[in-house]
């Protein structure tokens, strides 16, 4: 279970952004909506702990990650947490199957290249599979890093407009990508979005 309470931050110079109390269970699924500004991003970032609230608290199954050093902070996000930036931070030098790795590798499970095979061939990249990831387009990048972000099997994935360079055809099938592994692994979806397409797919809502 994911909770917040009486949650915000402040950036420099600036006024406090207040978020609203939310309580996100198991294997449940939400939309992080709102205009331009009012904070969604910066509701991710802390959710996923690389920023620390100016007030109020996060828990994660009643664990908060205040506490924690960065780097211990670094380690529960990589065992249990899939998040899905609006830029995709990937090894330029690595192939498309190596960057698949590497979360399997930091969160010490076993690196299984027929899984990446596998959820590569739902977006239709299974064939780029040997590619440097450099040599893909914006879109086929974003849809690797939606196969990233959940192929470790985390309890949390937490997405950026994950859709926002696809098409309609790649775009259902990453809503239904991310819709369906979260719930085949009992993980909880964050999905912050301008995409009227996800209204569909997940109805629960939580308005900035």
């Amino acid at each position: 279970m994911l909770s917040t309470s009486q949650l915000g931050y402040q950036y420099p110079n600036s006024k406090m952004i207040h978020f609203p109390d939310f309580v996100l269970g198991t294997n449940e699924h939400c939309l992080i909506l709102g205009e331009s500004g009012c904070g969604k991003t910066t509701l991710l970032h802390l959710l996923a702990g690389l920023r620390t609230p100016s007030q109020g608290e996060i828990l994660y199954n009643n664990q908060s990650l205040d506490p924690l050093s960065s780097s211990d902070r670094d380690i529960f996000r990589g065992k249990n947490m899939g998040v899905v930036f609006q830029s995709s931070a990937f090894i330029s030098s690595l192939s498309v199957l190596e960057n698949l790795m590497m979360p399997l590798m930091l969160s010490g499970k076993i690196q299984d290249e027929n899984k990446a095979k596998e959820l590569l061939s739902i977006v239709n990249l299974d064939h780029k599979i040997q590619k440097p990831i450099g040599e893909l387009s914006i879109g086929e990048q974003q849809r690797v890093s939606i196969i990233r972000s959940v192929i470790h099997g985390p309890k949390w994935v937490l997405a950026d407009e994950p859709t926002s360079a696809l098409d309609n055809k790649n775009a259902e099938s990453v809503i239904e990508l991310l819709t369906s592994i979260t719930r085949a692994n009992n993980a909880s979806l964050i999905v912050v979005t301008h995409d009227h397409r996800w209204n569909q797919a997940i109805s629960h809502t939580i308005k900035l």
